[in-house]
């Protein structure tokens, strides 16, 4: 085994006596590495067209970050430059570590009665050559979807079964997953969907609770979805008393579709003022309603005589 630190001939030939790798890289971009390579080191930092890049002498490819990608190296087609005193590596660049580890929930969509249990999988894909470490997966909107691996091996896949319970409004589920592979950090994060079956609309108001000057308008906006899994017809958002933050959306309405618009209300003169806003929408089952409240309160109210106001 060719261990001296200190031939740069002797370094080249205990490269170019390594096996070339099973992987197929076609070479497409030369890079320097300045200095001579330790052969009994197994982990050695060079400056790489002035990077600081490491290599793995313990591994057959040579693999560092530049530029933030993965570039590997093979170690057959090293060259030393007498005169300039550097090796020359044809690289390729290679999936990055996250690109390598995929994270899925399955499934991605589903539906539910409200009140109902979902199940899901919880899916973690190595799709890199090398292992990953300390994986952990966090689910806040379903708690019992964490898990934690040691380790899991290059091509493997690992599944964990997980539930959420009383499922009662449409909800959007974020996994998250963290590890590291040779040190470097993992992050990959993935979505999923859940829905109520059957019709389901929904109003949400911004700011749904505001402040304004006596005898000035309030801001808002106004937004209706049909949060269901069937179509919705002739959806609409009705204020009873402010008719400019009424508005309707005419024909079908697709599931995960609808509508916004700005408004405003008022102007005020004394508050706090609390108002409602009512969608409703028409679906075979009969018609949909969901209301949702807005307060203004009024800063320098006037006070309102017999007479007149002060």
């Amino acid at each position: 085994m060719c261990t001296s630190p200190y031939s740069l001939f002797l370094a080249l030939a205990c490269l170019l006596l390594v096996s070339p790798s099973a992987l197929a890289v076609t070479p497409v971009q030369a890079f320097e590495i300045e200095g001579s390579i330790d052969v009994a080191a197994t982990t050695r930092c060079y400056a790489l067209n002035g990077v600081a890049v490491t290599h793995h002498l313990s591994t057959q490819n040579l693999t560092f970050r530049c530029e933030g990608r993965t570039w590997s190296c093979r170690r057959s087609t090293a060259r030393y430059q007498v005169s300039t005193r550097k090796f020359t590596f044809s690289c390729q660049s290679i999936a990055s570590e996250s690109a390598q580890t995929r994270l899925t929930l399955y499934p991605a969509a589903q539906a539910v009665a409200p009140g109902g249990t979902v199940q899901m999988e919880v899916l973690v894909q190595n799709q890199g050559t090398t292992a990953i470490q300390n994986v952990s997966v966090v689910v806040p909107e379903a708690p019992s979807c964490a898990r934690t691996w040691a380790s899991i091996g290059a091509g493997a896949t690992v599944s964990a079964l997980c539930t959420k319970a009383n499922v009662n409004v449409p909800t959007e589920v974020v996994a998250t997953l963290a590890a590291t592979r040779s040190g470097q950090g993992i992050t990959v994060q993935t979505r999923g969907h859940i829905l109520l079956s059957g019709p389901r609309i929904t109003v949400e108001l911004t700011p749904n609770v505001q402040a304004v000057e006596a005898g000035r308008t309030a801001p808002l906006r106004v937004t209706v979805a049909n949060t269901g899994t069937v179509a919705l017809t002739n959806l609409a958002a009705v204020d009873s008393l402010y008719s400019a933050c009424s508005g309707q959306q005419s024909g079908s309405t697709s599931p995960g579709d609808g509508f916004s618009f700005n408004c405003s209300l008022g102007p005020f003169l004394t508050g706090p003022y609390q108002g409602r806003i009512d969608a409703v929408g028409n679906a075979t089952a009969g018609t949909q309603l969901r209301s949702a409240g807005y307060t203004v309160n009024v800063t320098n109210s006037l006070t309102i005589h017999a007479n007149g106001f002060e």
